[in-house]
């Protein structure tokens, strides 16, 4: 059977729900598969995992951009 048939099936199974019913199945899913794949998401990486990673930075990096010069006001120094 296709994915697309199996979640027709379902929508279909869905619909002659009772209220009870599809809040259990709400309640089902939600603890099943939404936590678990929350939970694989956010696995932390190791400190340092990244150590290395950023090779070159420019040296105008904190100035501020020629773009954004007509919103910048006049009077203040941002450098």
């Amino acid at each position: 059977m296709k994915v697309i048939e199996i979640k027709t099936q379902l929508h279909e199974h869905i619909e002659y729900l009772s209220d009870a019913q599809l809040k259990k199945l709400h309640n089902i899913i939600s603890k099943e598969f939404v936590i678990k794949a929350k939970q694989e998401s956010l696995k932390e990486r190791p400190i340092g995992s990244m150590q290395g990673m950023l090779v070159y930075m420019a040296d105008g990096f904190d100035e501020p951009l020629d773009a954004f010069k007509d919103y910048m006001p006049d009077n203040e120094s941002y450098t």
